[in-house]
């Protein structure tokens, strides 16, 4: 059944308890980042979408979305047809459309660590718009977690029967991985916790 896939978190504002020494505290704020753009070519594609949401966490899992951005944006070379016939966005639609990069960067500057799936190919465009992008910590959902199955996001929803309102599309993705990775794995964690432990474990 279809639905608001944050509906099962609570929206609250708390406070944050940043990395001390490298290592994950057992609970503060991060954030999920997805971007869509124009193609795969970093430096001459460019980011048409983005989503960034802000949440809590624990060491058992996410807790609380704290709140949230999402933003579509004119690029000023053409979209490829294969980007296009993923997410739909047509040059004519996002005619007129700026990020609210402010924004976008006090949602970051709270967070302890970054979530992305395949955070290379996010990390990269969004560095061409926010240098200070790559100085964060970042967790990559698809190298970060042992999926069975595929890596593939669009497929793992799929295989997790999470259904989404926009494949592809940057606010709708973040939804869908927020619930991806509230399932548990085979060992009874939640794959937000395999992710992080991944990199150094939770303290």
């Amino acid at each position: 059944m279809k639905d608001d896939q944050f509906s099962k978190f609570n929206y609250k504002v708390i406070h944050s308890i940043n990395f001390a020494r490298g290592v994950i505290a057992i609970s503060g704020l991060a954030v999920c980042i997805d971007v869509e753009t124009t193609g795969v070519k970093p430096g001459y594609d460019e980011i048409v979408e983005i989503a960034v949401v802000l949440f809590s966490y624990d060491q058992n899992s996410i807790k609380d979305i704290i709140d949230s951005y999402s933003g579509l944006r004119e690029p000023s070379c053409p979209i490829s047809k294969s980007a296009y016939n993923a997410h739909g966005l047509s040059e004519q639609e996002l005619k007129g459309h700026q990020l609210d990069i402010k924004r976008i960067e006090s949602l970051i500057d709270q967070a302890d660590f970054i979530v992305s799936h395949s955070n290379s190919f996010d990390r990269e465009f969004i560095a061409v718009i926010m240098p200070s992008i790559k100085n964060k910590s970042w967790y990559c959902s698809v190298k970060n977690i042992n999926w069975v199955g595929s890596r593939s996001l669009q497929k793992l929803f799929k295989l997790h029967g999470i259904e989404t309102e926009k494949p592809n599309r940057a606010l709708s993705d973040v939804k869908g991985l927020f619930s991806l990775l509230s399932r548990k794995n085979i060992k009874g964690e939640t794959h937000f916790v395999e992710m992080l432990k991944s990199k150094g474990g939770l303290v």
